[in-house]
């Protein structure tokens, strides 16, 4: 568990803390023993995502599991961290639950790289269909991967899509 990458959080019944691993330890700045039997929404997650992670549990406490869910730690520091958890729990020959297994990624910077490439995007497509002339883009094999609503009235004669074609098609 210690060796992992993944993070790996293992609660009671309640959602204290009773296993924490090193990933763990990493990102939040915090040892096992500083949140071994604490709640965890009581210091690692926004106020605002509490009430979501204790419908979550809740939800295992159903049988709803495995099942996944997304939220942010915050670290000692307090920087906030985007997680994508998966969840299951361990029950008793009752079927009740008696822990709740989490093993989580971090996805913070994947989700600002998302981020920065849908404005970069965004950008491109304002800057393209302002241009008043026809115009493009295309990739390194020289397929239109975009064209202005111009190339579209001024080169084609009918409603075919240029996008993923060469000019020789």
């Amino acid at each position: 568990v210690d060796t992992a990458h993944a993070l790996i959080v293992v609660l009671d019944a309640g959602g204290r803390i009773v296993l924490f691993n090193k990933a763990c330890e990493r990102l939040t700045d915090y040892r096992f023993e500083e949140v071994q039997s604490r709640l965890v929404w009581d210091f690692l997650l926004l106020p605002e995502e509490a009430a979501g992670v204790r419908a979550a549990i809740e939800n295992l406490h159903a049988g709803q599991f495995p099942d996944q869910y997304r939220n942010h730690w915050v670290s000692k520091s307090g920087e906030f961290r985007l997680i994508e958890w998966s969840n299951s729990a361990v029950t008793d020959e009752s079927g009740r639950v008696i822990q709740i297994i989490a093993t989580g990624i971090d996805v913070t910077e994947r989700e600002r790289t998302e981020q920065a490439l849908r404005e970069k995007q965004q950008l491109q497509r304002v800057l393209l269909d302002n241009i008043p002339d026809a115009a493009w883009l295309k990739d390194a094999e020289g397929r239109y991967t975009e064209v202005n609503q111009n190339f579209i009235d001024i080169l084609l004669d009918d409603a075919s899509d240029p996008i993923g074609k060469t000019g020789f098609d």
